[in-house]
């Protein structure tokens, strides 16, 4: 308690702030969580043979993981990635003009094993010519 010069009592305070809590950022998943995401057995056996698919375009292709997703780059740049569900998987890939610039990322989902993904896979060769050509 505290009394002012004319005999006024009052009570001084200082806000105070609590603080911050620091978010921890979640561990990351191994390739080997993403797969086992995916419900689906067969599917999984997929998810796997899409990855060496994928990785069998060109050997410098490099696998990244990702908290939700296994990416793939060629040169440091992504080119396609893989993304896991429950009951399905994405196949995913960039789209560069001819200059290497990416204008679109197209995916296609695969649920039962027997979908044309054809475009995903010409879309990765392609931007691996654009990306060879522009070093």
């Amino acid at each position: 308690m505290l009394k002012s010069k004319d005999n006024v009592r009052g009570l001084c305070f200082h806000p105070v702030s609590p603080p911050k809590i620091e978010e921890r950022p979640s561990e990351q998943m191994t390739e080997e969580d993403l797969i086992e995401y995916i419900t689906d057995e067969n599917l999984r056996k997929l998810f796997k043979e899409k990855k060496k698919e994928i990785m069998d375009i060109n050997h410098d292709i490099k696998p990244r993981n990702t908290q939700n997703y296994l990416g793939f780059l060629y040169k440091g740049r992504f080119v396609a990635s893989l993304y896991p569900l429950r009951k399905a998987f994405d196949i995913q890939a960039a789209k560069l003009d001819d200059d290497a610039h990416v204008i679109d990322y197209p995916w296609i989902r695969i649920e039962q094993g027997d979908e044309d993904y054809s475009s995903q896979i010409k879309l990765i060769k392609d931007a691996i010519q654009k990306l060879d050509r522009k070093t």
